[in-house]
């Protein structure tokens, strides 16, 4: 059983996941700047709906960002704590991997994942679906929407 934690933006989100049967449970919600004090019980509350206990947790994997620093820390250190005492594996994916997944999981042209950094720039990264496999095809960049489009139409 895997927890999976992203609170790299404003949208929070968690889920549980057991490989041979999928997602069993997932939660979104708008968590602001409040992410440290709603974490956790809403974990609790998703594995007390599902009927999990904290010992039948295999492992934590946890969006690495880009995104909110406070966000990004609080996620980090809630799935370091929890797999640390619970001497759980640990992983963590990009934010923008786990934004992207979604999209090039339903179709095979290029999509571009991209998180708002402020004063014009955003983190971003282009993927597409090769046969089964889907990959990123460009580099993690910090860029205006300008040098995103540029990139993109040049690439």
């Amino acid at each position: 059983m895997i927890l999976a934690l992203d609170t790299s933006s404003s949208s929070t989100g968690i889920a549980l996941y057991r490989p041979q049967e999928g997602v069993l449970a997932e939660q979104t919600w708008q968590s602001g700047r409040e992410q440290t004090t709603q974490l956790l019980p809403n974990v609790q509350r998703l594995m007390e709906l599902v009927g999990v206990t904290v010992q039948e947790l295999t492992g934590v994997a946890v969006a690495t960002g880009p995104g909110s620093y406070s966000g990004v820390r609080v996620g980090l250190s809630t799935a370091k704590m929890l797999a640390y005492s619970l001497d759980l594996k640990l992983w963590g994916v990009p934010s923008l991997d786990v934004l992207a997944y979604p999209q090039v999981a339903v179709t095979a042209a290029q999509v571009c994942a991209m998180l708002a950094f402020g004063r014009g720039r955003f983190a971003w990264a282009v993927y597409r679906t090769r046969g089964t496999r889907w990959q990123r095809l460009t580099e993690y960049a910090n860029s205006t929407a300008p040098e995103i489009a540029g990139a993109i139409q040049s690439g």
